[in-house]
């Protein structure tokens, strides 16, 4: 089972993402901020079409991406 640029495949992911940034409200329609966040990867599948027939690969993955960001909100 090799995936690469001349196979036809579909993959599909599912993610839980939680963002906690803490905000601070400089206008009423300006906030500025920072906080930590993470995403959980929940599932992943594979399709790969072989022989006429397509085939399912399922599981779950364990990837984990840990970040800090910074945030402008507003509208103007």
């Amino acid at each position: 089972m090799a995936c690469g640029p001349d196979r036809d495949y579909a993959e599909r992911w599912l993610f839980l993402n939680v963002d906690v940034p803490f905000l601070i409200h400089v206008a009423p329609h300006l906030e500025i901020g920072a906080g930590p966040g993470i995403t959980l990867t929940l599932g992943q599948s594979l399709d790969i079409p072989e022989n006429n027939v397509t085939r399912t690969y399922s599981g779950y993955s364990t990837t984990t991406f840990r970040w800090f960001n910074a945030h402008i909100l507003g509208y103007f």
